[in-house]
């Protein structure tokens, strides 16, 4: 905490500088773990588990892009869906039909497993949030996301 003191004619005053919280952010490579997906229900997965989901193709299994379809026009995960975080509130909470109709694939149970993504993790980490507290019960956040899918894929 700064004190600074500042003397003014005949009188002092004292200001005290308000601490600020200071934090770090994990680059996207480091902020998820790196256990299983099967271990790591609710929580984050990485590259190697997106890649085994897209192979499986298990219909279970919804892996949901939060992105707007404007950044969606520079690729997607294979067997994803879009469902734009902007629109996440209305469409969770809209019929069965009326999702379908919309978003153009049937709207998940909330026994399902749900994976979602973004760009860099910031909003796909909201959406979890947001579904798990809607009674999804087993939803997992890409934390890598987009950026890391494109990058890795084209390794």
């Amino acid at each position: 905490m700064a004190v600074t003191r500042v003397p003014l004619a005949r009188q002092t005053i004292t200001t005290i500088a308000p601490r600020v919280n200071t934090f770090w952010i994990q680059s996207a490579s480091r902020a998820y773990s790196t256990s299983n997906l099967e271990g790591n229900k609710n929580g984050f997965i990485v590259f190697e588990d997106i890649q085994k989901l897209i192979k499986e193709n298990d219909k279970n299994c919804h892996i949901i892009d939060v992105r707007e379809p404007s950044e969606v026009i520079q690729g997607s995960i294979p067997t994803s869906n879009n469902v734009p975080l902007s629109q996440f509130v209305d469409a969770w909470q809209s019929s069965d039909d009326s999702f379908e109709k919309k978003f153009g694939f049937k709207k998940p149970s909330e026994k399902e497993t749900l994976v979602v993504y973004c760009m860099a993790g910031i909003r796909s980490a909201r959406a979890a949030d947001y579904l798990r507290q809607s009674g999804f019960e087993d939803v997992r956040n890409y934390a890598g996301s987009w950026a890391d899918y494109a990058e890795k894929s084209r390794a």
